[in-house]
């Protein structure tokens, strides 16, 4: 039989932000339980069918291995239904994005409206929807950056993309093995060019390699940004924005 992991991926609605598979069982349970303890509404598509219906959550069986889901609505999901069914669910939890796929294994009825029992996830699709646009910046608009550490040390990098929200930042993997994910960096300098110049703190959200062995990119978030110094950036992502829109125009 087919498990739910080998189900094709969930088609979920595109937005930017980093993907995270999920295949632990305790955060998948925990994260199963906050669903249904908010009463969160489901979308549900029926695999083979491009519509969506809604279900929630009903109850969630730990032990036994299954989610007990609502009645599909409208009435024309529930009568899809059949034991063996393969589904695509999608919900929102607290802005997180979050899909999986999952089989029905058994079908009832409580007070005149059905229930099914399906089986729990094995991989869930775990995304954060980015609050600002990000903008990339490619090689040919070299932005320098600077960090200084609590201790005073000094990383020296380029900018990888911005927002109003943080940056990615492209260092030497070397100077990538020397940052901690939550780490606080009282001091980040970034040179936008024309005498505009951004020193803000910021904490590192995530640390990964690059493309090539040599370099990685480095995520962070601005902390306290004041309005002056986020409208700025807000200038220089339209700006980048704008060439790059004349960049496809003129092809």
């Amino acid at each position: 039989m087919m498990t739910t992991a080998e189900i094709s991926r969930p088609r979920s609605p595109v937005f930017e932000g980093k993907t995270e598979k999920i295949s632990d069982g305790a955060r998948i349970a925990g994260l199963l339980r906050r669903i249904r303890e908010n009463h969160n509404l489901l979308s549900v598509t029926v695999m083979g069918e491009h519509r969506l219906y809604n279900s929630a959550i009903i109850d969630l069986d730990l032990d036994s291995g299954y989610l007990k889901l609502d009645e599909l609505s409208p009435q024309s999901g529930h009568r899809l239904i059949t034991v063996s069914t393969p589904l695509r669910i999608h919900t929102r939890l607290n802005g997180i994005d979050i899909s999986f796929n999952t089989r029905v294994e058994d079908t009832g009825s409580e007070h005149g409206i059905a229930f099914y029992l399906a089986g729990l996830p094995e991989l869930v699709y775990y995304r954060q929807q980015r609050e600002h646009y990000r903008a990339h910046v490619g090689a040919g608009r070299a932005v320098s950056i600077l960090l200084e550490k609590q201790q005073g040390e000094h990383l020296e990098g380029e900018l990888h993309d911005i927002s109003a929200g943080g940056v990615g930042l492209r260092f030497t993997m070397e100077t990538v093995h020397s940052l901690e994910k939550g780490e606080y960096i009282p001091l980040c300098v970034i040179n936008l060019g024309s005498r505009c110049v951004i020193r803000n703190p910021v904490e590192i959200r995530y640390v990964g390699e690059g493309k090539n062995e040599k370099y990685g990119v480095v995520g962070a978030r601005f902390v306290d940004l004041d309005t002056t110094q986020r409208n700025l950036i807000s200038r220089f992502v339209a700006a980048i924005d704008r060439e790059t829109r004349a960049k496809i125009g003129s092809h």
